[in-house]
């Protein structure tokens, strides 16, 4: 049975440029040198390019521990680049329009009280649902409960574009603040590009250097 993971991870400015170039090595040779992963994108943030987060899917799950190394390593990014966090994901919803292309994603990381966890669940299904059928620029939406106490989601929103984005915010953001803040929940956002990808065909748009965005227009 495949596994989901997703990796957060902090990078210093000055290293972002090897260390993508690192990884877009690996993933070039990944289909025989690490056979078991199946697919993984890269998302690197606009507002703070040192901050990546990956979404990877790996065959079954000793395969991905090999990958990862012993526990006590699983902090690094085994380069001396950085340090990182990794949460088991457990898809709940993933539609996309196959015809159009990703050009940037909004990812966020939502938490609240292990008290109303499945209604915050029924909120994010309920508006990913509402959002995706009616948001003109919106490609894709994923969502995932992140790890095992129930009470934390991954949200990530493909884009056509960044006006695309910014429009919607504008639009609803402060509804969407509203609505998470009624469930004591928090979150945590950023919006970004497809650093690099390794996998079957998809509607990601990669882009190897993301034009930089003022911090704050997506808080």
């Amino acid at each position: 049975m495949s596994i989901l993971v997703a990796v957060q991870q902090r990078v210093p400015v000055d290293l972002i440029g090897s260390h993508l170039d690192n990884v877009r090595e690996e993933f070039a040779t990944s289909a025989y040198a690490q056979p078991g992963r199946v697919h993984e994108r890269v998302f690197q943030s606009l507002q703070d390019p040192g901050h990546l987060l990956s979404v990877c899917e790996w065959r079954d799950e000793s395969e991905l521990q090999s990958y990862l190394g012993p526990p006590e390593e699983r902090l690094s990014d085994g380069i001396g680049h950085g340090t990182r966090r990794i949460w088991q994901l457990f898809r709940l919803r993933h539609v996309a329009h196959m015809a159009q292309r990703v050009a940037v994603v909004a990812c966020a990381i939502i938490s609240g009280p292990p008290v109303g966890a499945g209604s915050l669940a029924q909120v994010g299904l309920s508006r990913s649902r509402q959002t995706f059928q009616q948001q003109a620029g919106l490609v894709s939406v994923e969502l995932y409960r992140l790890g095992d106490a129930g009470n934390r989601f991954l949200s990530i929103h493909g884009w056509r574009s960044l006006d695309d984005l910014l429009a919607f915010m504008a639009a609803h953001g402060d509804a969407i603040n509203n609505e998470l803040h009624e469930h004591e929940a928090t979150i945590e956002r950023f919006a970004g590009t497809v650093a690099a990808e390794f996998g079957a065909a998809s509607p990601w748009e990669a882009a190897s250097s993301p034009p930089w965005m003022p911090r704050g227009e997506l808080s």
